[in-house]
């Protein structure tokens, strides 16, 4: 599948999140809007990401979900790490570290990840080449079962 078929099928599915989430389904709506901050992300469109990955960390943090807030706290690092703004991409890191060791997830690989990318952000201070991608494994939502398999994970 191309990558703008993907797109147009992840906005799709996630317009319809986006009116569940406009009727007071805040989680939904912040699952939307990671959705679309990854999608837009593919397309290095960067500046619109960090919007949406911010909207959609509200969204979480209106509900009280700490999963979903450290993963767009990581989003928000890859993100701006991707941009060449290191200083923000080590404060979203060292967030997304706060709040994982908050949440109730007892997998050790999120952090593990987390601190490599936080390691690879302080060790290329003053270079704008990314050595890690956004990672689609990020999203609460793509446990999604509609969503297209092979190009979210």
């Amino acid at each position: 599948m191309s990558m703008g078929l993907f797109v147009c099928r992840a906005m799709h599915l996630n317009l319809l999140h986006f009116f569940a989430g406009a009727r007071g389904e805040r989680k939904g709506q912040g699952e939307c809007l990671s959705n679309l901050a990854y999608a837009v992300s593919q397309m290095k469109n960067y500046q619109s990401a960090v919007l949406l990955y911010r909207g959609a960390l509200q969204a979480f943090s209106d509900v009280g979900d700490l999963q979903g807030q450290w993963q767009m706290c990581e989003g928000l690092g890859a993100t701006h790490f991707c941009l060449g703004n290191t200083e923000q991409a080590i404060s979203y890191y060292k967030q997304a570290l706060t709040l994982f060791g908050k949440s109730k997830d007892a997998s050790s690989t999120p952090r593990e990840r987390i601190l490599s990318k936080l390691k690879d952000v302080t060790g290329s201070k003053g270079t704008l080449q990314p050595s890690h991608s956004l990672d689609r494994n990020l999203s609460p939502s793509n446990k999604n079962p509609n969503l297209p398999k092979g190009k979210l994970g």
